[in-house]
């Protein structure tokens, strides 16, 4: 029986679908919600509903995977007849797997895969992640294509240096403002969608305000702390006149009266939501030169993920993510934060930065409020931070923020804001950039350089 998405419309009620298009996870949601009550009144398009809804998933894996019709059979050919595959195929040397460590994480997976009540992307995601915390792996890369900086990254880098693509395009855009679209999964139609809620845990910026609280308990670090990166990062967005906070000065009094979000965050602690897009284009060092255009070098790259709640992550932590891979990249590149000209860091919450300074090795915590201050970090201070204004104060586009920021003051296009022609800078010749994942669970670390 052939079943359409319209044909499916039928059996639900109409006031369900308010949307002409939806997206794939809402489709996936109101399937589910549509087959549960089918089932109960145990009217025969249930199965149907599970069918398309099987298929609709096998579709968008493959639409991301497929660039022609013909691509499609041996993408799938595997559910007539799985074929053999070499063991070493299970063999990763930088992620310290073999077939044997492989054979026991399967047979971990299998029981809690089945248990799942739904397989959707989160849910999958959500239980591989708690299983990898249960059984302490740690791997160097967590794919997560869809919609992270830090996976296309990784897949641009090696594409290019096998010589299977010779330039790799990174775009992201979004319309989360205009759309009025929250990042909140914790709620869904006002009502919490686990238990942590009992908690207070109702959003990510809950679980970054504990860790937060916890760098005031652990180090004396606090708002004062916070208000010194919102200030320095809004005073860069006066000089750039397409960030949403250009126009739009700071002061200490209006930081100390913006509202309390998620003690101890104000809203003025948080990154807003932006309109907009950032895109950059990859290649290798020789067709950079070729092409006779100013190009940036990535000298230094390092990642790490750890996959564990965060309500059991330690402050200033040796093992953090950030740590390791800010190690890897600063090792690759041969130097240390004393050489580096500026830093443009994922700024997700203003303790984001400190945390992310502080990992990197730029300061230790009994120096935080000598480190973070505003002369320090904001136009015509030592160590720029986030000349764009951030997150925080031009424009959220994930990871391609502070990635797009480095590449623009190295090759010498950001205005009034440019180091080196800014009263009191230098040109860059090497800036840190991070981007970050989950709740400080990973992280991507570069050190890029002006080319020659």
């Amino acid at each position: 029986m052939k079943t359409t998405w319209d044909e499916l419309m039928r059996y639900a009620p109409e006031k369900e679908y308010p949307l002409p298009a939806l997206e794939r996870g809402e489709q996936e949601r109101i399937l589910n919600k549509t087959m549960k009550k089918l089932e109960k009144t145990k009217k025969r398009p249930a199965r149907p509903v599970r069918t398309a809804l099987l298929a609709a998933a096998i579709a968008a894996l493959l639409q991301a995977r497929c660039e022609r019709l013909t691509d499609i059979p041996e993408k799938v050919d595997f559910f007539d007849a799985c074929p053999e595959y070499d063991v070493e195929f299970f063999t990763n040397k930088k992620s310290k797997t073999n077939p044997e460590v492989c054979k026991a994480m399967l047979e971990a997976a299998i029981p809690m895969l089945a248990a799942l009540p739904q397989w959707t992307d989160e849910a999958i995601h959500d239980g591989l992640i708690a299983l990898a915390e249960q059984l302490g792996i740690r791997p160097a890369v967590i794919s997560q294509e869809y919609f992270c900086t830090r996976g296309w990254l990784y897949e641009a880098i090696g594409l290019l240096t096998s010589g299977l693509a010779r330039y790799f395009v990174i775009s992201y855009g979004d319309n989360a403002r205009s759309g009025r679209r929250s990042f909140v999964k914790e709620l869904k139609d006002g009502k919490s969608t686990d238990d942590l809620a009992v908690f207070g845990d109702l959003s990510t910026m809950a679980k970054y305000a504990m860790q937060a609280r916890r760098a005031m308990d652990t180090y004396g670090t606090g708002p004062d702390v916070w208000k010194e990166i919102s200030l320095a990062q809004r005073d860069w967005a006066q000089l750039n006149p397409i960030a949403g906070m250009h126009g739009k000065p700071l002061n200490d009094e209006a930081y100390y009266a913006s509202e309390m979000v998620a003690a101890p965050f104000r809203m003025l602690d948080a990154t807003p939501t932006s309109d907009g897009g950032r895109a950059l284009v990859l290649t290798t060092v020789e067709r950079a030169k070729a092409l006779g255009h100013p190009y940036v070098v990535i000298r230094g790259f390092g990642s790490a993920n750890q996959p564990v709640s965060p309500y059991r992550l330690r402050v200033e932590d040796a093992e953090s993510a950030a740590y390791l891979a800010s190690r890897q990249a600063f090792d690759m590149a041969g130097v240390t934060p004393a050489d580096i000209d500026a830093c443009e860091f994922y700024d997700c919450f203003t303790y984001t930065v400190e945390a992310t300074l502080r990992d990197y090795g730029f300061f230790k915590k009994e120096q935080v409020r000598d480190f973070i201050t505003r002369e320090r970090l904001a136009p015509g201070g030592s160590l720029p931070v986030n000349t764009s204004g951030g997150m925080l104060s031009e424009a959220y586009f994930m990871g391609l923020t502070p990635l797009a920021e480095s590449f623009m003051q190295l090759t010498g296009r950001c205005g009034d804001r440019q180091l080196g022609k800014l009263a009191g800078t230098k040109e860059p010749t090497l800036i840190a950039c991070s981007d970050n994942g989950a709740v400080f669970q990973g992280h991507a670390a570069m050190i890029l350089e002006r080319g020659e």
